[in-house]
């Protein structure tokens, strides 16, 4: 179904409730307090080898780190994904611990890369036939050259979506309105980054910068998803080595830990993508979305989302994840 709405009137930028990603719903307030300790391990000490792998999670089997991840990464679903990456040592043994991405603006998540070289760093790390990080490319074809290595976080698409708007469509020196032909271009998103082309480094003409490549993703463009698209979609969710949830942030990164192994420090738990009108809390209100949207649901990625959450949470129970186990090792160090 394409997307039809009248246009908006015009309004003020809204007064937003967005993903924390941060330590907020476990409890662990403290850990921000003026003059508190950083968090350090949220894991068993050990070292990041395989032989310390194999005293695992409490029941699912901890696994080797996959080389040459492809990194999935879907629009504002979860930029700060690249310190849980690059910080592993299996995945980047020459990556300094005190080199960390901190609050992002697009430029300088490109100088982030530019600087910190993932070739040099990470000799076997990322993937050689999907590129990615920076930028949020489709991988279509590359999936089944990466079959058993891509990663990535999955977002509740309505969610997904107004974040998307507020950063580019509010923020932005020319704003847009969230309109039809907005809904429909951005709609989707999860659906067209599993299954089409696009965006790749190697064939973005070399004046375009970051915003021209933006305007290439395949994320942000038509046509909407077709029935197939969206069916093989949700099998390639079902394939994926990782699967974590932006509303389950801190969650999901203890479940990468349980499933593979490493060090989990406090930097792992900071937003580097927030919106400039970022409160804190867990999510945009039903009141706000209702609003945006007129009560209009993501068709493409609804379903995709849904795969992604049975599949997180199954392995949630799998390797015996809790909230409370969870912050308690947060804070193990302190």
């Amino acid at each position: 179904p394409i997307c039809k709405l009248p246009e908006p009137p015009v309004i003020e930028p809204p007064v937003i409730v967005q993903p924390a990603m941060l330590l907020y719903h476990l409890g662990v307030l403290v850990a921000l307090a003026p003059g508190a300790p950083a968090l350090r391990q949220m894991l068993p000490r050990g070292s990041d080898s395989a032989e310390s792998r194999e005293s695992g999670g409490a029941r699912g089997q901890r696994l080797p780190m996959p080389k040459q991840v492809a990194w999935l990464h879907f629009r504002k679903c979860g930029t700060s994904f690249i310190n849980t990456l690059v910080h592993h040592k299996d995945l980047c043994p020459n990556w300094p611990d005190d080199v960390v991405m901190e609050m992002a603006e697009d430029k300088d998540e490109y100088r982030f890369y530019n600087e910190n070289r993932l070739d040099a760093l990470c000799p076997e790390g990322f993937s050689r036939t999907y590129e990615s990080p920076p930028g949020c490319a489709g991988i279509g074809d590359a999936f089944d050259q990466n079959e058993g290595r891509v990663m990535g976080f999955f977002r509740q698409p309505e969610q997904r979506l107004v974040s998307d708007w507020y950063q580019d469509g509010v923020e932005k020196a020319v704003p847009r309105p969230l309109d039809a032909y907005y809904i429909n271009e951005t709609a989707g998103c999860a659906v067209k980054s599993l299954t089409r082309q696009g965006a790749f480094r190697h064939n973005v003409p070399a004046w375009a910068g970051p915003m021209d490549q933006f305007a290439l993703e395949p994320c942000t463009t038509l046509p909407v998803p077709t029935e197939d698209e969206v069916k093989s979609a949700v099998e390639r969710v079902k394939r994926m080595a990782f699967v974590g949830l932006t509303e389950e942030w801190a969650l999901s990164i203890c479940l990468f830990h349980a499933m593979y192994g490493g060090r989990c420090v406090d930097y792992e738990l900071m937003n580097t993508r927030p919106n400039s009108k970022k409160r804190s809390g867990t999510n945009y209100s039903t009141e706000e979305l209702k609003g945006r949207l007129k009560g209009w649901t993501d068709p493409w990625d609804g379903p995709v989302y849904e795969a992604a959450r049975e599949i997180f949470w199954r392995r949630i129970a799998e390797y015996g994840v809790e909230k409370t186990a969870c912050a308690e090792q947060c804070l193990q160090d302190y």
